[in-house]
């Protein structure tokens, strides 16, 4: 999992302290569809990853699933 994450955030190019919302919602689809949010406790890891609350990890992830439904 953890591998998953590092290759999402470098996919992005920036630092993660230097990421708009708009990255981190990306980066969080990629790992989606990839399944690393079905893992036991990856929600957490992920918005720890990317310096975010749980909270806003699931809002972000509730934002980018209605836009591939709207697609």
């Amino acid at each position: 999992m953890d591998a998953m994450v590092t290759e999402a955030i470098r996919e992005v190019g920036k630092p993660v302290d230097q990421m708009s919302r708009d990255d981190r919602i990306a980066i969080l689809t990629k790992l989606d569809q990839q399944g690393v949010l079905q893992m036991r406790k990856g929600i957490d890891r992920v918005a720890a990853r990317l310096g975010i609350s749980r909270v806003t990890a699931y809002s972000y992830l509730d934002e980018a699933r209605s836009q591939a439904a709207g697609e």
